[in-house]
C-alpha cells in the first residue's frame, strides 16, 4: 500500500505504513471484516481478488461509518486506480471520521465526483476535506450538502477552492451558511475557469449579496426561502 499520511495544520506528510496496526490490505481485511460496513467490505474484497481496476465507484448510504469505519475505508483508496466518485450520504460521519478518511483521500487523484452529504462534518470536518483538494484536481463535482458547515467552514473551504481546478458544479445547501461565506466561496469559484453552477440556500440572504454571488459565477441555483 506504500505510505499513508498525517496532518500538521493544513500540511500533509507522509508516514510509514507501519505505524498502523497492520501493513497490508490482506491483514487488515482479516482483522477488521466482521468491522465492515458491506459496501466497504465489498471493495475490500474485489481488490484482494485483483479486480481493483473495475472499480469506478463506492456508494455508502444510511450506513455508520464512524472514524474506525472511516480508517477501513480510507485504508483501500490507494488501492482503486479507476476510482471515479465516492458517494458518502446520511453516514453520521463527524469530524473524526473525516480526519481519518482524509489521509488516503489525496491518492484518490482520479476522482470526478466526491459527495459526502446529509452527514456531521461541521467546520472541523470539512477543514480536512477541504486540506485534501490540491491533490484532487480532477474532480469536477462536489457536493456537500446538510453537513452543519457554517461561514467559517465556508471561508476555509474557500481557501482551499483553487486546488480543484476543474471543478464545474459545488453544491453546498442545507448548511448554515450566510453572506459572508457565500461570498467568499463565489469569488473563489470566479477564479476557476471551468466552473458552471453554485446550489445554495437564499433564505436569510439579501437580495444584493444573491446578486453579487450571480455576477460571480455562471449559473446559480437557489434552495430554500
Amino acid at each position: 500500500m506504500g505510505n499513508c499520511f498525517n496532518y500538521k495544520g493544513n500540511t500533509v506528510e507522509a508516514v510509514p505504513l507501519g505505524s498502523h496496526l497492520e501493513t497490508s490490505l490482506s491483514n487488515i481485511y482479516e482483522a477488521h471484516q466482521k468491522e465492515m460496513v458491506k459496501e466497504i467490505k465489498d471493495v475490500y474484497e474485489q481488490v484482494l481478488k485483483g479486480d481493483a481496476g473495475s472499480i469506478k465507484l463506492i456508494k455508502i448510504q444510511w450506513e455508520q461509518l464512524d472514524e474506525t469505519g472511516s480508517k477501513l475505508l480510507s485504508f483501500v483508496l490507494p488501492e482503486l486506480p479507476s476510482l471515479r466518485e465516492l458517494n458518502l450520504k446520511d453516514n453520521n460521519l463527524q469530524e473524526k471520521g473525516a480526519n481519518q478518511l482524509s489521509k488516503e483521500l489525496i491518492r484518490a487523484t482520479g476522482l470526478k465526483k466526491l459527495a459526502v452529504t446529509e452527514n456531521h462534518l461541521g467546520d472541523g470536518g470539512l477543514y480536512y476535506i477541504s486540506a485534501t483538494f490540491k491533490y484532487l484536481n480532477s474532480v469536477e463535482e462536489l457536493n456537500l450538502e446538510n453537513n452543519d458547515i457554517t461561514d467559517a467552514g465556508a471561508q476555509e473551504l474557500a481557501k482551499n477552492m483553487n486546488g480543484l481546478g476543474n471543478l464545474r458544479v459545488l453544491t453546498i445547501h442545507k448548511n448554515q451558511i450566510k453572506s459572508k461565506g457565500l461570498l467568499a466561496l463565489a469569488q473563489a469559484l470566479n477564479a476557476i475557469p471551468s466552473f458552471q453552477e453554485f446550489t445554495f440556500d437564499m433564505k436569510d440572504v439579501p437580495d444584493k449579496d444573491i446578486e453579487m454571488i450571480q455576477s460571480l459565477v455562471p449559473k446559480i441555483i437557489l434552495s430554500g426561502r
